[in-house]
């Protein structure tokens, strides 16, 4: 791309995301492009996955994309065009500019790749094509590598994550070793059979069994609820049936666990309501 060979100047910034969609929405809004009829947010963001993917998106003001795709790559060149002029970068020009100044000089490479013996990659799952393209670059000829991933785990491919860096892994580095960590150590087998049973229906993995060796365990119970609501109200009717039960343990040993802190407010409108004594924590 044209600035391929930019770097930025010492001291330089780095914009976090809402930051650089401030620049964002300005750059629009200098090309008289409405934020109403052009959500920032998705434009923003359908670059930054372009990006991940090794695309650039100023590219597509001059091909036959789609118009949305037009619109996006217009304000993509004016956008980075600020960002330069501001000598500000983004979390994106953080993976791009190391790999394009290696690339265009071969021996700064082997003086990078070389610092490095030993390489381990956590979260392998989550990782991107660029991110990919940047870890075979810092590779030296007598470097190891190690990855930590889960293609079962892989939840961010609308952000950009590509499971085939998972999947292609042996293929991409020949002779290497693959280690399954199938033991758990946290969950009862009847939980971890109904897990693998359902994620044994994903299309794209190198599967596993997991195992452990704590014994017993009652069986999970599958619920489906309408809404939001209905799932509050089928709690608290449970707590009130184990609590109530001979023997039943104290609201203090009951806890309710939830994937994202939103899910919380129905739960609490819920126990005030029925006054149930509640502490939410974290």
């Amino acid at each position: 791309g044209e600035g391929d060979a930019w770097l930025p100047p010492i001291g330089f910034a780095v914009y976090n995301r809402d930051a650089s969609l401030a620049v964002w929405k300005q750059c629009q809004t200098a090309l008289r492009l409405s934020t109403r009829d052009h959500d920032p947010g998705r434009m923003f963001g359908r670059c930054s996955r372009a990006v991940s993917r090794l695309e650039d998106p100023a590219s597509w003001d001059a091909t036959s994309q789609s118009y949305d795709r037009k619109i996006a790559g217009r304000v993509w060149k004016r956008y980075r065009a600020a960002m330069r002029a501001a000598g500000a970068v983004d979390f994106d020009d953080l993976l791009v500019l190391p790999l394009h100044l290696m690339a265009q000089h071969p021996n700064l490479r082997a003086r990078t790749a070389g610092r490095f013996q030993h390489l381990l990659i956590d979260e392998y799952q989550d990782t991107n094509r660029i991110q990919y393209r940047l870890i075979r670059t810092l590779l030296g000829n007598n470097s190891e590598l190690m990855v930590v991933g889960d293609e079962d785990q892989c939840i961010y491919r609308w952000r950009g994550a590509d499971l085939n860096n998972v999947l292609d892994f042996q293929n991409d580095f020949p002779g290497a070793t693959v280690v399954r960590l199938e033991q758990n150590y946290r969950s009862t087998q009847p939980i971890l059979s109904a897990a693998g049973s359902l994620v044994s229906n994903n299309r794209q993995r190198l599967g596993k069994n997991l195992w452990t060796e704590q014994v017993g365990g009652e069986a999970p119970t599958f619920v489906q609820c309408t809404t939001d609501r209905e799932e509050a109200e089928w709690i608290a009717r449970k707590i009130g049936t184990i609590v109530a039960g001979p023997n039943g343990p104290c609201l203090s040993d009951i806890a309710i666990l939830y994937r994202t802190h939103a899910q919380s407010r129905q739960l609490e409108e819920v126990f005030i309501g029925k006054r149930i004594p509640h502490r939410v924590i974290g």
